[in-house]
């Protein structure tokens, strides 16, 4: 389970990235979604060979996904 302090500094990154306005929506996308995608990768749910695509890959596109959102508002 996550620490207050941990959950606190990972806000702080994120909110460094999209503003602190986004911070707290955009720490939750990413944390509720890396945790679906690492379940789903351990639980052998996210083979490559069916869906073509790593967690890491996944990751990289949400990140990619959440900069362009900041980006135009």
């Amino acid at each position: 389970m996550w620490s207050g302090r941990t959950q606190d500094e990972f806000l702080a990154i994120v909110g460094d990235l999209v503003g602190e306005r986004h911070a707290r929506r955009f720490a939750a996308l990413l944390l509720t979604s890396t945790h679906g995608m690492t379940g789903m990768e351990v639980s052998g749910h996210l083979p490559a060979e069916k869906w073509h695509v790593s967690a890491e890959e996944l990751v990289s596109t949400l990140v990619s996904m959440i900069d362009r959102q900041t980006r135009s508002e």
